[in-house]
């Protein structure tokens, strides 16, 4: 219990001194933290808004899978999105056929997450170790409604 209360100190701690740095240093923070997946994620890596793409980073939490391990199931609720750091995420069909296939940069879940749907199909872990960032659309939301054009943007491209 100790333990966890000092990690959760720790993060209220860190989040109460990056809001009281300087916005410049903030940013080098940013780029040195998130910098490399902005980079190589499509979505945040074409965004024109720098601001939503600080909100959405922040929610971002980076989960590792094994090959062939389960990310979501078909039925499954879309709570939640990811954006492939590295790696490969197959969706398979309800007869156990490979549908699509997507790589280093591409988002996966979105599209289930942003229309609030049941998962359609099962995904997983299709390479050795695949990073994935993991967002939670109970998080999202108040982004989406802060930037309704980037929004907008994700519900065309889902």
């Amino acid at each position: 219990m100790l333990n966890n209360y000092r990690i959760i100190s720790t993060a209220n701690e860190e989040e109460n001194l990056l809001t009281e740095l300087p916005d410049d240093l903030k940013g080098q923070i940013f780029i040195k933290a998130f910098g490399k997946v902005v980079e190589k994620v499509k979505f945040l890596k074409d965004c024109d808004s720098n601001e939503f793409v600080w909100a959405t980073i922040q929610l971002a939490k980076e989960r590792k899978f094994i090959q062939n391990e389960i990310i979501y199931q078909r039925g499954d609720v879309g709570d939640s999105f990811y954006m492939i750091y590295e790696g490969r995420v197959t969706l398979q069909a309800h007869n156990e056929q490979p549908i699509i296939q997507y790589d280093d940069g591409q988002l996966v879940g979105d599209s289930d997450a942003l229309m609030e749907l049941p998962r359609d199909c099962k995904a997983y872990a299709n390479y050795k170790v695949t990073v994935l960032y993991q967002i939670k659309m109970d998080q999202m939301a108040d982004v989406l409604f802060n930037f309704p054009e980037e929004h907008y943007k994700m519900l065309k491209a889902a």
